[in-house]
């Protein structure tokens, strides 16, 4: 275990030590990299350039994992989820409802399975974060809980109606979007509510 904001490369290191510790054994790793810039970090206010950097950052320091993984002959057998947590707009400006719109809310999503399974496939529907668990389980042979409200990537298909909600500084904020159409629904104060369709 690591400190909170604890940097990307010192996250990475501590990974690649307990790999190490571990040679043969079966290991489940969570790194949870800062970079790019947390909120309330200069970086948010630095626009785009300075955003795209710490996004480099990351990218480098989880190549080292990678790197790590393959010099030791675990990499062929790993299974890897790369994913985010949804961006904020950096534009000044940005409406409140642009948290909920696409060019926001999409997130990397990157699985790579044991032996190349999967590999260059895409997901033509939407996949949503809540779907991940249900996915490891899946493949890990687990049963997934009732509770769970997630679906494997394999059992989801581009019918269902996806639901997000947020809270932002002017309220909350709700979408429901099925296949290409989504409709986003602000309950601003200030003007007591918004709809717009994307």
């Amino acid at each position: 275990a690591v400190e909170v904001n604890t940097p990307a490369p010192e996250v990475v290191a501590a990974a690649v030590r307990t790999l190490e510790e571990a040679p043969g054994a079966r290991t489940f790793l969570l790194l949870h990299l800062l970079e790019p810039a947390p909120r309330g970090h200069p970086a948010r206010s630095q626009g785009r350039e300075a955003y795209a950097g710490h996004v480099a950052e990351a990218d480098a320091a989880f190549g080292q994992l990678v790197v790590a993984l393959q010099a030791a002959g675990r990499y062929e057998g790993a299974m890897i989820v790369v994913t985010s947590d949804h961006g904020s707009p950096l534009a000044p400006g940005s409406p409140s409802n642009a948290m909920l719109r696409e060019e926001t809310i999409r997130i990397p999503l990157i699985v790579k399975l044991p032996g190349g399974e999967w590999a260059g496939a895409r997901a033509s529907w939407q996949v949503r974060s809540i779907d991940i668990a249900p996915t490891l389980l899946s493949l890990l042979g687990g049963e997934v809980p009732e509770m769970m409200t997630g679906v494997p990537l394999g059992e989801a298909d581009d019918d269902r109606a996806r639901f997000a909600f947020t809270i932002a500084r002017v309220g909350a904020i709700q979408s429901v979007r099925q296949g290409d159409l989504k409709l986003i629904f602000s309950w601003g104060a200030k003007d007591g509510g918004r709809v717009e369709v994307a």
